[in-house]
């Protein structure tokens, strides 16, 4: 098999493609078209690994026109423009209609070849990458060194018999993290069984997990397998452990040390086989220290512990994540979209992303239903920072002093508020301070301050 790529030329300079074709046949496998109507006539049989196409053709459909119809039926491939008559303002439109570059003839068809053999490489470098991370680490998605350390974490845990406590902030991916340990231990066969323990009445706890037999109580009319049953000898997830009440604590404290439980209303013991993986949004140490959670039960789950970074800590993976998303939902989105443009890209890695990744999902979500272009542009990014610290933010707070607390929210919603008011105003300091009703100089110092701008 060549390890050429196949290239479609849409051209109708006979003698700039004969160039073209003698100069780069050892790296590309080139297809001509001499016209727009007839390359989307080819692109229809066979799709190659990228498109090369002119600007200006004779007749018919001219570039612009044919890199429409390319985005509407082909969103993801790779389209390079050339040009013998370079413009700002069509290389601006070109780039928005989402061609990978947009290059000029002139310099000679060598450099050309280089330029275009650059660009494929980092498109085939991303789809590598994540085609790579997807067999090795799922839905979890990061370069990073603090995700690089989880995915080291998961690898040396998988096969271990240990129990295991992931903590991280609201949408970072524990329970991701949960699911990969599994999938990659001997017990990947076996079910997998995740229990929400913050959505489950401390009355129905003992019946959820161990089950109840029949008659065990009023409106027990049949015999009810519990969630560590239905585990077998797979995996329990037990999801925000720290909203057991303690009394349930107590009790799964000697499921874990026995090894065994009972149904509720039965005399059988059954034997516990399932591994335990506990997720929690808190400091468990804390809980512990307030009193809120056993320590003996802590020591028991924490054999284990993997942190799970927030998407600030790891900005450099905000791109690739955020292109994961799009890939991942443009199609059923039907959606045009193929990407960020730089502008878009640098707010969002700007973002301190309270919600992480579950935030930055939902906003890719929601651009892929309203976009009508093939990139997502800056103006178009609408952050609902306190809308999330709403939902989420404030649970850690809720532990800490009053004053404590208070300033915490404070300084959160102050650099919340002017990333929002700049991003609103396009980046200019002046309508800013007009919108904000603050002296220019004194916004100018309070975004310095938080690293806005310089």
């Amino acid at each position: 098999m060549s390890d050429r790529l196949q290239l479609l030329l849409i051209d109708d300079d006979a003698q700039f493609a004969a160039d073209f074709a003698l100069l780069s046949q050892d790296i590309f496998i080139i297809t001509h078209a001499t016209s727009g109507e007839a390359g989307l006539r080819m692109l229809a049989r066979k799709e190659p690994d990228a498109v090369l196409l002119d600007l200006r053709m004779g007749t018919g459909w001219d570039g612009l026109q044919t890199l429409r119809r390319i985005r509407d039926r082909h969103a993801d491939l790779p389209v390079v423009m050339v040009t013998d008559h370079p413009g700002f303002d069509t290389a601006v439109e070109a780039i928005k209609l989402g061609a990978l570059h947009y290059a000029s003839k002139k310099p000679n068809v060598g450099t050309l070849r280089t330029v275009i053999q650059h660009e494929l490489e980092q498109v085939n470098l991303r789809r590598l990458y994540l085609e790579e991370n997807g067999k090795r680490y799922g839905r979890l998605v990061g370069e990073s060194a603090p995700m690089q350390q989880v995915f080291q974490q998961i690898a040396r845990v998988a096969n271990a018999p240990s129990n295991v406590l992931i903590q991280g902030e609201c949408g970072t991916g524990k329970e991701l993290v949960a699911h990969e340990i599994h999938a990659r231990g001997k017990r990947a066969t076996q079910p997998f069984v995740a229990v929400d323990n913050g959505a489950i009445a401390p009355a129905l706890f003992e019946s959820e997990l161990f089950g109840h037999e029949k008659g065990a109580f009023t409106g027990a009319e049949a015999l009810h397998r519990g969630r560590m049953e239905m585990a077998g000898e797979g995996t329990l997830l037990l999801d925000e452990i720290t909203n057991l009440p303690l009394e349930a604590q107590a009790k799964f404290l000697r499921v874990i040390e026995e090894r065994c439980f009972y149904r509720v209303g039965g005399e059988e013991a059954l034997p516990l086989r399932a591994r335990i993986i506990a997720a929690t949004n808190r400091d468990l140490r804390a809980e512990v220290s307030a009193g809120r959670f056993r320590s003996d039960l802590y020591y028991r789950l924490a054999a284990v512990m993997i942190e799970v970074p927030p998407l600030r800590e790891r900005r450099e993976d905000i791109p690739l994540i955020a292109g994961y998303f799009i890939d991942r939902m443009r199609k059923p989105f039907n959606s045009r979209v193929a990407g960020f443009s730089p502008a878009a890209q640098e707010l969002l890695t700007r973002y301190d992303w309270p919600g992480n990744v579950r935030e930055l999902r939902n906003l890719v979500e929601s651009r892929l239903l309203y976009s009508t272009g093939t990139q997502i542009e800056a103006r178009e990014i609408v952050f609902q920072p306190l809308a999330i610290a709403a939902q989420e933010g404030f649970a850690g707070l809720l532990d800490k002093p009053y004053t404590e607390a208070k300033e915490e929210l404070l300084s959160r919603f102050k650099r919340e508020y002017l990333i929002g008011l700049l991003q609103r105003c396009k980046g200019s300091i002046s309508q800013a301070a007009r919108e904000s009703g603050l002296a220019r100089a004194s916004l100018h110092r309070m975004l310095a301050e938080e690293g806005i701008v310089h």
